[in-house]
């Protein structure tokens, strides 16, 4: 099942198989039951081809990767797990997904790329069809709403993101 993330972790059910592969769907989560249909929808991302990511690595060899596609279907790349967990970060994968155009993934305790992370969902909110700015922490195989440790320089922005995304989906 392919669940839409609401605001504060909330999972709203959905019926957005299609849409996601197809058209420029909702941000979406795998959740533990995929089914094929679900299969389906990430298999037709593969196979749309050339699928690339620029990267901004830091010292160590870790970094942050945005998808760098321009097709719309940037955002839906999250199902892409298995070319996900090739990338180098430092902790857990965390994303964000703040527009269709844009998907952001970076480490969870690599602070400059959280930073990275930060100034691109800010800037997101000038740009066409916005999803989200909750950040996403990979978890076996399922994406789950995440904000850093509250001692952390980057909590406040986080939370402040969250509230932010919150307040948009209230306002529709």
């Amino acid at each position: 099942i392919l669940e839409k993330i609401l605001p504060g972790g909330l999972h709203h059910k959905k019926a957005v198989r299609n849409e996601l592969a197809v058209h420029q769907g909702p941000c979406v989560v795998a959740h533990p039951r995929v089914d094929a249909r679900d299969e389906a929808a990430r298999r037709n991302l593969e196979q749309m081809g050339n699928v690339s990511f620029a990267s901004l690595q830091g010292q160590s060899g870790d970094g942050v990767y945005f998808s760098a596609n321009g097709d719309n279907y940037d955002a839906s790349r999250l199902l892409m797990l298995d070319l996900i967990r090739k990338f180098q970060v430092r902790g857990d994968f965390v994303a964000m997904v703040p527009n269709r155009d844009t998907l952001i993934i970076t480490g969870s305790e690599d602070e400059s790329g959280l930073a990275v992370m930060i100034k691109a969902a800010e800037d997101s909110f000038d740009k066409p069809r916005p999803i989200s700015t909750i950040a996403l922490r990979l978890e076996g195989d399922d994406w789950e709403s995440w904000l850093p440790d509250p001692s952390s320089p980057h909590y406040a922005k986080f939370h402040e993101l969250k509230v932010r995304t919150i307040g948009m989906e209230y306002n529709d």
